[in-house]
């Protein structure tokens, strides 16, 4: 198992400390997930700071456990299958979640640990909507898209409480949009959750809304057209 130190002065580092970081990946089938890369920067603006404090990737049995050192400042950034710690996109798992968790250092001076236990990693598919005008009549139809997906997220840690909360990464999104005489058509590709359901709700001309669930594993190619 790799673990990392780059090259950092003692002024960048808490007195030689260091904290133990565990996790188990998992899919929605509770099987593991292996070469998910976890990464320890110091600070929490990840995109500037470039200080890697440690870093593994898990096993076979998808679990990661490796020892990195506490910055001086306030915060460390611990992430998961995300660009802001590998250079080389190559190495990201990139059909799975990418998360960043943002961890105050007092919290670490605590526990000195930081186990996320069993945590399930989404896996993403591509999803294509296809809005079409097949009739002459003129029509106005305002619709909205609601879908799931865990593309990436995001989690403040500022107390040892936040560590008891359940780390979830999945988020609702909705698009809304109007289709009429002048742009009738419309063509969206998204990605989502893998055995997510997404909902289509519209209305043409005024009407009453009308409620389509959808079921990509239905489908073929994952992609569903209307025609109004």
């Amino acid at each position: 198992m790799l673990v990392l130190f780059s090259f950092i002065s003692c002024s960048e580092i808490e007195d030689d400390k260091r904290y133990r970081i565990q996790a188990k990946f998992l899919d929605l089938e509770n099987q593991p997930i292996s070469d998910v890369n976890v990464t320890s920067l110091r600070g929490n603006n990840f995109f500037s700071s470039g200080v890697i404090l440690g870093n593994s990737v898990s096993d076979q049995q998808g679990k990661v456990e490796f020892t990195s050192l506490v910055p001086s400042g306030n915060y460390v950034t611990l992430a998961i299958n995300s660009l802001t710690s590998i250079d080389d996109e190559a190495l990201l798992l990139k059909d799975f979640s990418s998360l960043v968790f943002v961890i105050n250092n007092s919290v670490l001076e605590e526990t000195m640990n930081f186990n996320l236990g069993d945590f399930i990693l989404h896996e993403q598919i591509s999803f294509e909507f296809q809005l079409t005008k097949t009739s002459t009549s003129p029509a106005v139809i305002n619709w909205q898209l609601i879908y799931q997906d865990s593309s990436s997220c995001i989690f403040d840690i500022e107390t040892p409480e936040d560590l008891n909360q359940e780390f979830t990464c999945q988020n609702t999104n909705t698009i809304n949009r109007t289709n009429d005489v002048n742009n009738p058509n419309e063509n969206i590709n998204l990605g989502i959750n893998k055995n997510s359901l997404l909902t289509f709700i519209y209305s043409i001309n005024g009407g009453e809304n009308q409620v389509i669930e959808i079921n990509p594993n239905t489908l073929n190619n994952n992609a569903f057209e209307f025609n109004y």
